[in-house]
């Protein structure tokens, strides 16, 4: 794995492992910030190897994935699902019930993109 992979996979982990532990103890709220940051941490830590920018935040890099048309549905799915907070899951807008299953999806999908071939 190259050392930005690894670094954005590490970072990217310490965010998961407090979304789960959020979700375990019912504060959905904080699983899927630390879910969203997770996916800003792994997408900035890889952003030079990323044909366009994909923003300076969570929010940005959520949105960036969301809206990317070269991207499958299923991840842009997954980022937009994360993006929604309270304001979209009161309107009835489709919202992550599963923030750390999301984040994962969208990071495993950049990780096997840019891993290189002899990494695995």
């Amino acid at each position: 794995m190259t050392p930005p992979l690894a670094t954005a996979l590490a970072n990217a982990e310490t965010e998961l492992r407090d979304a789960a532990a959020a979700m375990q103890i019912g504060n959905m709220g904080r699983a899927r910030v630390s879910a969203r940051r997770a996916v800003g941490a792994f997408l900035q830590g890889i952003a030079a190897l990323l044909e366009t920018d994909p923003g300076t935040h969570a929010m940005a890099n959520l949105r960036w994935v969301s809206s990317h048309p070269g991207l499958p549905d299923e991840i842009r799915a997954a980022a937009a699902r994360l993006l929604a907070g309270p304001r979209e899951i009161a309107h009835g807008e489709a919202a992550s019930g599963n923030p750390v299953s999301d984040a994962r999806r969208v990071i495993e999908y950049f990780q096997h993109k840019h891993q290189s071939p002899s990494s695995g």
